[in-house]
């Protein structure tokens, strides 16, 4: 009857939709390349880039966290040529975090990318596994995001858990070190990963004679005011906080005015 062949007609139509629509792309950044052996002491570039996977992104923003106990951060260099994914550049170092915003320029058209953005130029310290980590929750406006308009509307369109992060092995033998297991009864190693301290072993004191105590006066106890401590230092929370905000500003900035 006329009923069954419009539900069927429109359970069809549905399929076909379903699978015959256009697959929605996702853009994300990574880091080229995402391993590599070094020796202490030596210098070694990594690539911060962005694959649009078919967007047209006007801006980046990528925020970066790295090993700071076994690399040094040598430099933020900017691609100058005709390569680079973007033509400018906002860089910020705070501690151990690093902001990267990238942007088109005004009145140029966005288009598809697989490019890098910047240069990071690290130093190996300590022989350890040192991590290079991007910052990335998808909706959040505070880390790294890859942002075009669509419909008028300034859209996120980074997909966090396609993110190549780096590991970086820092050995003079190209092996990874290993990690320190404590045995009960030995000392411990304290001083951080550069080297250790042995905690030395108390040596028993030989017997004395007690002597024979005194009559003594109970003293009168004075109590004593407490000292708080000065405030006005930040812990390491706060400063993230801090530099949350301020990437949001520049990011914000950068976004509506190329937008």
């Amino acid at each position: 009857n006329m009923t069954m062949q419009k539900n069927i007609y429109w359970i069809a139509f549905f399929l076909g939709f379903l699978f015959l629509s256009p697959k929605v792309e996702a853009a994300y950044l990574y880091l080229d390349p995402p391993n590599q052996n070094i020796q202490p002491g030596e210098e070694f570039d990594v690539a911060l880039k962005i694959n649009s996977e078919g967007e047209k992104p006007t801006t980046s923003d990528a925020l970066i966290e790295y090993d700071s106990e076994n690399l040094t951060l040598v430099d933020v260099i900017k691609i100058t040529d005709t390569s680079a994914a973007f033509p400018e550049i906002i860089e910020r170092v705070f501690g151990n975090s690093i902001y990267i915003g990238a942007y088109i320029r005004l009145g140029t058209e966005p288009k598809a990318i697989d490019a890098p953005i910047a240069i990071l130029r690290f130093k190996g310290l300590s022989e350890a596994q040192a991590n290079v980590t991007f910052m990335c929750t998808e909706g959040d406006t505070r880390d790294s995001n890859i942002s075009l308009k669509k419909n008028r509307t300034v859209t996120d369109v980074i997909d966090c858990s396609k993110v190549v992060n780096g590991t970086y092995i820092i050995s003079r033998d190209g092996s990874v070190p290993p990690t320190p297991t404590l045995v009960p009864g030995e000392p411990t190693p304290t001083g951080g990963t550069g080297g250790t301290e042995i905690t030395p072993t108390a040596v028993p004191s030989q017997p004395t004679a007690t002597p024979t105590p005194l009559p003594t006066a109970t003293p009168t106890l004075t109590p004593i005011p407490s000292i708080l401590p000065e405030t006005g230092v930040f812990d390491t929370t706060g400063n993230v906080i801090l530099l949350g905000v301020g990437l949001t500003i520049v990011s914000l900035f950068v976004k509506f005015y190329i937008l």
